[in-house]
C-alpha cells in the first residue's frame, strides 16, 4: 500500500487528534513534525493522532514526538509500542484481544472482562478511541502490526497467554510455576498424537503436550481466566480449573452432559459446540441444580443435533443475558425458562418446538428474539404481546407459523420485523404500523394478500422486502415512506402495476423487482432524485425510458428476462454499470453515456444495433456473449482514450465484430495481450494476421491446451500485465 500524500495524511492525523481536518493553530508546527515521522502510514497517523486527542499542552506533544522520532522508521512495532505504554489498566485487555479475542463478538469479550472486575465497556472504548482495536459487524478486529505487537509483548509478560503449543514450548518447564491468564489447547491435524490437548494426570495435574513433550500445569496456581479446549472428554480437566475462569469454549464434547461446572462459580461465557459432520454426544447440560454456573451471562450451544433438554434449573441463572442455540432437538422449553428476567437476546435455530411456554411474555427484558428453521412452531402465546421492550423480531423458515392480528398490540419499540417463509400468514399484524422506530420490514409469505393501507405511517422505515403470490396491489400510502432507501418486490405475479405515489420516495436509492407482473413502470419513477440502482428481473416490463431529465442519479441498471425491445439512455446520465441479460425482445440500444465503466450484454439474441463506443473513456470492462446479430461494435477504432479498459470478453458473436475489435487493440502496443480462441480455425487465422503488427500478441488454443480447457479464467499466469480473453465461437 502506498503512503498517503501530505494533505491526506494531515487530514487523517487531525481528524483523530482534533476531530476536525485541520490542526489547532498553536500546534500546527508539531503536527507537521508528526507527519514527518509517520511517513504517510495510515496506522501510525491514526494511532498517534488518537493518542494525542484532547491534549493541548505543547510539552506533552513534544515528549511524544521525541519518543517517536528516536526510533527508526522501519521499526513500526517499537513506534506503536509507545501508544501501548501510554495505556493504564487497558494494557491487559489489549493483550487479551491480541491473543484470544480477534474475530469474537465484542459483547462476549466485554462480559468476560466484567467478570474480572474490570469495567469492560469503558476499557474497550478507550482502546477503540485510541485506534488500537477496530469493530466490524460487532466483531473485534485488530491491525496486523498491532496484533503482532500484542502477541510479542504477551510472550514475555506475566500472566502468560498460551494460544498455541509453541507458546508452551517457549515457556518450557517454568509453565508449572507461572501465572497463566488463558490457554487455547486445541487439537492439530493429527489428533491421535493429542498435540496441544489438555488432559488430567492421576495426581490431579493438567498435562499439555507440545512437540512430543508433556508439560504439567498446577491447576490451583494457574489463576486461569480464559480456556478454549477441544475433543476432551475428561470432566476432571474442567473440574480442576481455577474458580476464576470467566470464559470457557469447549469444542467437540465427547459426553452426554456436563458434570463439572459447579466449581466454576465465576464463569460468565460458556460456548459448547460439536463438529458438523462428526460424532454427536451432548444431550443436556448439567445434571443437578447445584451444577449450574450461577454467574453465567452468555450461553452458546452450536451444532449439537442430539441436544434436547434445557434443565429446569436454567431459571435460576438470574444474570443470563444471551442464549444462542443452533441445530438441536429441543421440543419444549421448561416453564422455568421464563424466569430469566435478565435475558435480552434469544436465538433458537433448527429446534423442534411446536409452541412456547404460556408465560413467555414474562421475559420482560427481551430485546432480540429470533426463531430460525423452527418448522414445527405454529403459534406464539397470548402473553407474547407483553414483550414491550422487543426491538428485533426474526421469524424465518417457520413454515407453519401464524400470527394473531394483535400480537404486537403492546409493542412500540420494534426496529426490525422479519418474517420469512411462512406458508400460513395472510396478513401482517394489525399494529405493525404503530412502530415509530421500525427501520426494516421483510415479509415473505405465499398467502399474504395485502399490506396495510396505512403503511405510510412508518416514517423511519428504510428497507422493505415484500414477497407474495396473491398480492394484487400496493397501497398509495407507500409513497409516504419518507425514509425508505431500499424497496424489493418479488414473486408478486399478480401485481401488474405500481402506484404513481412511488415517485414521492425522495430517498429511495435501490429499487428491485423480481418475478413481478408489472408491464410498465410509473412515469413518476423517472423523477426520483436519489435512485442509483434499478433492477428488473423476470418481469414482463416492455417499456423503459431513461431519456433526458429522467433517472438523473441512476448509476446501475440491470435488466434480466424482460420484454424491453428498445432502450435510449440520456448522454447526460451518470450511469456506470449496465447489465442486460436474457432479454429476448431487445433489438436496439440507442445511446451510451460516457460515464459508463462496465457493460455486460449476454444472451440477447435479437440485439443487432449498438451505439458508438467512441466516447467511453471511462470503460473498464466490456462483455458481450450470445448476441449473434451484432455485426459491429462501432467506435472501437477511435477508443484510444480507453486507458482504463482491462477486461474484454467476446463469445458467440459475429465475425466482423471480432475483426473490428482486433483493430482496436493498437492502443496497447506495450502491454501483453492474450487472445483465447475456442479451437476455431477462422478465428486463429484472423488473430494470426495481426501478429506482425502486434508483436506482443499471443494466441492460445484453449482446447489444445488441456490446462485451459475447463475454465481459462482460472489458469492464466498472474504475471501477465494485461489479460484480454476473447472467446470466438462459430466464426
Amino acid at each position: 500500500m502506498k503512503e498517503l500524500d501530505r494533505p491526506h495524511a494531515k487530514q487523517l492525523f487531525c481528524w483523530h487528534a482534533f476531530l476536525q481536518p485541520s490542526p489547532h493553530q498553536e500546534l500546527e508546527d508539531l503536527v507537521e513534525n508528526f507527519l514527518d515521522v509517520c511517513h504517510g502510514l495510515p496506522l501510525s497517523l491514526k494511532v498517534f493522532g488518537a493518542q494525542l486527542y484532547g491534549i493541548s499542552k505543547k510539552d506533552y506533544w513534544e515528549i511524544q514526538l521525541h519518543k517517536v522520532s528516536r526510533i527508526l522508521p522501519k521499526d513500526i512495532k517499537e513506534r506503536l509500542k509507545i501508544s501501548y505504554d501510554a495505556l493504564d489498566n487497558e494494557k491487559q485487555i489489549f493483550l487479551d484481544v491480541a491473543c484470544f479475542f480477534i474475530g469474537e463478538e465484542v459483547s462476549s469479550a466485554i462480559t468476560a472482562w466484567d467478570g474480572l472486575g474490570w469495567n469492560g465497556q469503558h476499557s474497550w472504548e478507550q482502546l477503540l478511541n485510541k485506534c488500537l482495536v477496530e469493530l466490524n459487524d460487532d466483531r473485534i478486529r485488530m491491525h496486523d502490526h498491532l496484533h503482532d505487537l500484542g502477541r510479542e509483548i504477551a510472550n514475555h509478560q506475566s500472566p502468560y497467554r498460551l494460544w498455541s503449543p509453541q507458546q508452551i514450548i517457549n515457556v518450557g518447564n517454568e509453565v508449572q510455576r507461572i501465572a497463566i491468564r488463558g490457554i487455547i489447547a486445541t487439537a492439530v491435524e493429527t489428533p491421535s498424537e493429542n498435540e496441544g490437548f489438555l488432559r488430567c494426570s492421576e495426581d490431579g495435574k493438567l498435562i499439555v503436550k507440545a512437540s512430543g513433550v508433556n508439560y504439567s500445569l498446577e491447576p490451583s496456581s494457574l489463576g486461569l481466566k480464559f480456556l478454549h479446549v477441544r475433543r476432551n472428554h475428561h470432566n476432571q480437566v474442567i473440574g480442576e480449573l481455577s474458580r476464576e475462569l470467566v470464559w470457557l469454549r469447549w469444542q467437540d464434547i465427547e459426553q452426554r452432559n456436563l458434570q463439572s461446572l459447579s466449581s466454576l462459580k465465576n464463569l460468565r461465557v460458556l460456548e459448547l459446540s460439536e463438529t458438523w459432520n462428526g460424532e454427536h454426544h451432548l444431550e443436556k447440560l448439567w445434571e443437578t441444580d447445584s451444577n449450574a454456573p450461577v454467574q453465567l451471562r452468555e450461553l452458546f450451544i452450536r451444532d449439537c443435533p442430539n441436544f434436547q433438554v434445557l434443565p429446569k434449573s436454567i431459571g435460576c441463572l438470574e444474570h443470563l443475558k444471551k442464549i444462542i442455540i443452533s441445530r438441536n432437538k429441543i421440543r419444549k422449553l421448561p416453564e422455568e425458562f421464563c424466569l430469566l428476567q435478565s435475558l435480552e437476546h434469544l436465538e433458537l435455530d433448527g429446534s423442534e418446538l411446536s409452541s412456547l411456554p404460556s408465560s413467555f411474555g414474562d421475559l420482560k427484558n427481551l430485546r432480540h428474539l429470533a426463531f430460525f428453521n423452527c418448522q414445527k412452531l405454529r403459534r406464539l402465546p397470548v402473553s407474547f404481546k407483553e414483550l414491550t421492550l422487543l426491538q428485533h423480531l426474526f421469524l424465518q423458515c417457520c413454515y407453519e407459523l401464524t400470527l394473531e392480528s394483535d400480537i404486537l398490540e403492546n409493542m412500540t419499540r420494534l426496529v426490525y420485523f422479519i418474517i420469512d417463509g411462512s406458508n400460513q400468514l395472510e396478513e401482517l399484524p394489525r399494529h405493525i404500523t404503530n412502530q415509530p422506530s421500525l427501520t426494516e420490514l421483510c415479509c415473505y409469505s405465499k398467502k399474504l394478500k395485502e399490506i396495510p393501507v396505512n403503511i405510510g405511517q412508518l416514517s423511519k422505515l428504510r428497507r422493505m422486502d415484500i414477497r407474495s403470490e396473491l398480492m394484487t396491489s400496493l397501497p398509495t400510502s407507500i409513497g409516504d415512506l419518507s425514509s425508505l432507501t431500499y424497496l424489493h418486490i418479488s414473486y408478486c405475479h399478480k401485481l401488474e402495476c405500481l402506484p404513481e405515489s412511488l415517485g414521492r420516495l425522495d430517498l429511495l436509492r435501490n429499487l428491485r423487482m423480481d418475478f413481478v407482473g408489472v408491464k410498465s413502470l410509473p412515469k413518476s419513477l423517472g423523477q426520483l432524485i436519489n435512485l442509483q440502482k434499478l433492477e428488473i428481473m423476470r418481469c414482463p416490463t416492455g417499456e423503459l425510458d431513461l431519456g433526458a431529465g429522467l433517472f438523473t442519479c441512476l448509476k446501475e441498471i440491470y435488466l434480466k428476462s424482460t420484454e424491453v425491445s428498445k432502450i435510449s439512455i440520456s448522454e447526460d446520465s451518470p450511469l456506470e454499470w449496465l447489465r442486460f441479460w436474457d432479454n429476448g425482445h431487445l433489438k436496439e440500444i440507442e445511446v451510451l453515456p460516457n460515464t459508463l465503466q462496465h457493460i455486460s450484454l449476454m444472451r440477447c439474441p435479437n440485439l443487432d444495433v449498438l451505439p458508438s463506443f467512441a466516447q467511453l473513456g471511462s470503460l473498464e470492462s466490456f462483455i458481450i456473449k450470445g448476441c449473434y446479430r451484432v455485426k459491429k461494435i462501432p467506435g472501437l477504432e477511435h477508443c484510444r482514450a480507453m486507458e482504463r479498459l482491462r477486461k474484454v470478453e467476446l463469445q458467440a458473436i459475429n465475425r466482423s465484430s471480432f475483426e473490428g475489435f482486433i483493430h482496436s487493440m493498437q492502443k496497447w502496443p506495450k502491454e501483453e495481450i492474450i487472445v483465447c480462441t475456442r479451437a476455431v480455425p477462422d478465428a486463429a487465422t484472423i488473430v494470426n494476421s495481426f501478429v506482425n503488427s502486434f508483436p506482443n500478441l499471443s494466441v492460445v488454443d484453449s482446447f489444445a491446451n488441456q490446462k485451459l480447457k475447463s475454465d481459462p479464467f482460472l489458469k492464466w499466469p498472474s504475471a501477465a500485465r494485461c489479460i484480454l480473453l476473447c472467446f470466438v465461437v462459430n466464426c
